[in-house]
C-alpha cells in the first residue's frame, strides 16, 4: 500500500467508512499494516485507530504521530522525493489546505464511487 501516490485527509472517513475498494485493502492485506501520519492527540486518534483494527483485524494500525508542523513538513519533503511513506494522514485544516494547494492529496473514492 506504501506504492499508493494518494495521501488521505480524514481517516475517520476512510477507517469508519462501510466499503473499502477490494484493490486498497488486498495492498493492505499483503503488507499486513497501514502506516497512519497524524497530528491528532493520543485520545483521538487511538480512538479510530482501535475502531479500525476492530473492523479490519487483519490489519496493524502504526500511528506516527507528530506536530502539526512536523507532519507537513514529512509529508512535503516526501512529496518532494516523490517517496510517499504513509497510507493515511489526518492533519489540521491549515496543513491540508497546504498540501492540497502543493497538488499532495488525493480525494479517496470509496467503492463504486467515480
Amino acid at each position: 500500500m506504501r506504492t499508493m501516490l494518494s495521501l488521505i485527509v480524514g481517516l475517520a472517513v476512510v477507517f469508519l467508512s462501510k466499503s473499502v475498494s477490494a484493490q486498497d485493502f488486498e495492498k493492505a492485506r499483503q503488507e499486513g499494516r497501514v502506516i497512519f501520519y497524524t497530528s491528532w492527540g493520543p485520545t483521538d486518534a487511538d480512538y479510530v485507530i482501535k475502531a479500525f483494527e476492530k473492523k479490519y483485524p487483519v490489519l496493524k494500525v502504526e500511528p506516527v504521530r507528530g506536530s502539526s508542523e512536523k507532519t507537513l513538513n514529512r509529508l512535503i519533503s516526501e512529496q518532494r522525493a516523490n517517496r510517499h511513506l504513509g497510507d493515511v494522514v489526518a492533519v489540521s485544516g491549515i496543513q491540508s489546505g497546504i498540501l492540497k494547494g502543493r497538488g499532495g492529496l488525493d480525494r479517496y473514492r470509496g467503492h463504486g464511487q467515480p
